[in-house]
Order: structure tokens, then C-alpha cells, then sequence
């Protein structure tokens, strides 16, 4: 098998675009939740860096694979593609350098307002907050 035949197909590129939208955007939807939560201070709010990295880097990737999808059907580029791709790419470069020390200050400002930070599954696992601390368990 040729992969570099299949990589040039035309038809392999769309579904892999559809795909990996299709896998974005719901990412993208739970990021926006858990921002959401925090902006209108919930009783659980569920924050953590890589929270704050998606919720800001997932319009890149939204961006290009949109806009790749629409080139590779009508083979029409929009004007300004390059520039909205520079500005997107500054936007998620900004959001990996400032996540750690915005995870730190939402952690402190939670605590703060006497929200509990309830353990852990696992280290990879978003903190969840909670208003009333018998909610963790």
C-alpha cells in the first residue's frame, strides 16, 4: 500500500477533515462549558491549564481544517487566510504561555471564595471545584 498516494487523495483529505471536526468540535463545546461554569461562578466549576489552551487554540485548528476542507472542494482560498491563521496562531501560542499562570490564580481565587477543590482521578484530570465541600464525595 502507497501511502503517499493515499495521503494525495483528494477524497482521503476531506474525510479526514470531517473527522478530526467532528472530533474538535465537541472538544471545543466542553471547554467553553467549563469557562462558562467558572465566568457564572456555579456551585462545581471544573477549570484547569490545559482548560484554558483549548478553549483558545481549538479555533486555530477549527479555522484550518475548515478552511482546508473548502479549498480542497471549490479549490478556493479565502483573502485574508494567511493573516487569520498568523493572528489565531499568536492567539494559541499566548494561551500556552499564560495557562499556568491563570490556572494558578482561578485555584487561588476559587479558594478564595471558599470553594473546595475536590481529589482527583488522576493527575491529568481537571480540578473541580465545589461550593458545598459534601458535594466531592
Amino acid at each position: 500500500m502507497n501511502w503517499v498516494k493515499i495521503m494525495n487523495n483528494k477524497y482521503f483529505n476531506i474525510l479526514a477533515s470531517i473527522i478530526l471536526l467532528l472530533i474538535i468540535i465537541p472538544i471545543e463545546y466542553l471547554s467553553y462549558k467549563y469557562i462558562n461554569s467558572y465566568m457564572v461562578m456555579a456551585k462545581e466549576i471544573t477549570f484547569s491549564a490545559s482548560i484554558f489552551i483549548a478553549f483558545l487554540s481549538i479555533p486555530l485548528l477549527i479555522y484550518a481544517l475548515l478552511s482546508g476542507l473548502i479549498y480542497l472542494v471549490s479549490g478556493w482560498r479565502f483573502k485574508y487566510d494567511s493573516l487569520i491563521c498568523r493572528c489565531l496562531l499568536i492567539i494559541s501560542v499566548i494561551s500556552v504561555i499564560l495557562s499556568l499562570p491563570i490556572s494558578f490564580y482561578v485555584t487561588y481565587k476559587l479558594k478564595q471564595d471558599n470553594y473546595v477543590a475536590c481529589d482527583r482521578i488522576s493527575w491529568m484530570s481537571p480540578n473541580n471545584f465545589v461550593k458545598p465541600p459534601a458535594v466531592c464525595n
